[in-house]
């Protein structure tokens, strides 16, 4: 199984990203005095620095033996640019080597109107990965669903 459109994050990626967006204000924003670490994973629109919640977008696969996630370059536009996201990130997952697959949702949320569920991957070596569909204006039920079979995929398949 293949699935498309994945954002990949990390629980530390999250509390990061808090630190950052909870110290934004919008009208420094807008007159420029107020800057975004400049390695940090964001957006620029319209010139406008905004932080996101995950360091590589790309796509999963799910086979017998376990996960592989393959980054792929998101398009920027006249007015979009995508900042800092590892894009030629490249790994995979064995089902043996997870310890465990659950549903993740910040605990501390900037906006718990943005906190959607994640599918969290605990590695045996307590390493953790964030999965989830990308979310789009509109079609945020249709991304849930994605992310429940992603779910059911990888628990099925964990010892």
């Amino acid at each position: 199984m293949r699935i498309e459109n994945i954002w990949l994050s990390s629980p530390l990626h999250h509390n990061r990203f808090n630190v950052i967006a909870s110290k934004l204000r919008w009208w420094k924003q807008l007159f420029k005095t107020q800057k975004i670490d400049n390695t940090f994973p964001q957006i620029s629109i319209n010139g406008r620095k905004v932080p996101i919640v995950y360091y590589s977008y790309g796509s999963i696969e799910i086979d017998n033996s376990g996960l592989t996630f393959k980054a792929q370059k998101l398009d920027n536009s006249l007015y979009l640019e995508y900042l800092n996201l590892d894009n030629s990130l490249n790994f995979s997952l064995s089902f043996n080597d997870m310890k465990g697959v659950s549903r993740y949702k910040n605990s501390k949320p900037y906006s718990e109107k943005f906190n959607y569920p994640w599918i969290s991957v605990e590695m045996k070596s307590g390493k953790i990965f964030l999965f989830s569909s990308r979310i789009e204006r509109g079609k945020i039920q249709e991304a849930m669903e994605i992310n429940e079979t992603i779910y059911k995929n990888i628990i099925n398949n964990v010892a």
